[in-house]
């Protein structure tokens, strides 16, 4: 674990995710960009010693040690490893919300569906308002029904609110309850999961769009139909062509850029076209 989870340590721990992310708007939803947050204040920056005293010396090693190996990689292959030139934002929301996308990008299909208790309401002075509900009435489940518990060192643990009902996460086990426990979590909006997830599915009579999931669940079984036609979304055909036809074009300059490292894809249109999306939820 990268944080100390000690019970002397949780208060302190806490402390520094909370400034973590409001000083760098990585969003409430994702221990991923919040380690990332981290790891640039400690290998980077110049880190204070109370977050230093709130991880774990064995894997800050680890994790310099897998930066060094990630951007030597990148190099070789002609990717920059850090910033310069292309349409991401240098810093602040918009960053983070393609970081999260990335992250998407790499955990699906590991997918968790949010469940939401009915709608409840506060009779106000200014009529009835919508009232969130408590953490633990939210119910998250994979696609073959298992039902999956957020881990208390979540910084989503005690999240009320999901702009998006999807989940991506790193692993997930069974706890000393017997209850399997999601451990590192971060939300995935739509459009991350409409262009980095499976094969689109367009259902135009339905105006909606299917993400096919894999022909196996996690626990290596056959996937029934309903399973993989489980993450569904509204949207207008036009949408789905062009939602395809981004995905196709950034296929081919990724095999292009295999071909030859020296192109430069910072720049290249569709890049932008998929930033713009993820930035702006669709408002190109």
């Amino acid at each position: 674990a990268f944080w100390r989870s000690a019970p002397a340590d949780r208060a302190a721990v806490a402390t520094a995710k909370t400034r973590l992310r409001a000083e760098s708007r990585c969003g409430a939803r994702s221990d991923h960009a919040l380690l990332g947050v981290a790891l640039d204040e400690l290998l980077v920056g110049s880190s204070s010693k109370a977050l230093g005293e709130c991880v774990s010396r064995a894997a800050l090693v680890e994790a310099r040690q897998t930066r060094r190996l990630l951007d030597a990689a990148l190099t070789t292959r002609g990717f920059r490893p850090t910033g310069g030139g292309g349409p991401v934002p240098d810093s602040g929301a918009g960053l983070w919300r393609v970081v999260r996308a990335i992250v998407v990008a790499a955990l699906y299909p590991r997918v968790l569906k949010l469940e939401r208790p009915a709608q409840r309401y506060a009779e106000t002075t200014s009529g009835a308002v919508a009232k969130d509900a408590d953490a633990r009435e939210l119910k998250f489940f994979r696609r073959d029904a298992t039902r999956v518990f957020v881990h208390p060192g979540s910084v989503a643990f005690a999240e009320r609110s999901y702009p998006s009902p999807w989940l991506v996460y790193n692993d997930a086990g069974a706890g000393p309850d017997g209850r399997v426990v999601a451990r590192d979590v971060t939300e995935a909006a739509p459009y991350a999961l409409l262009l980095f997830g499976g094969r689109l599915v367009p259902r135009p009579s339905a105006h909606a769009i299917d993400v096919a999931m894999p022909p196996r669940d996690e626990k290596g079984h056959a996937s029934s139909s309903q399973q993989q036609s489980w993450m569904t979304f509204d949207a207008h055909p036009r949408a789905a062509a062009i939602l395809d036809g981004l995905r196709r074009e950034l296929d081919a300059l990724l095999l292009a850029k295999a071909e030859d490292p020296h192109l430069e894809t910072a720049t290249a249109p569709v890049v932008a076209a998929i930033v713009r999306v993820l930035l702006y939820d669709g408002f190109v």
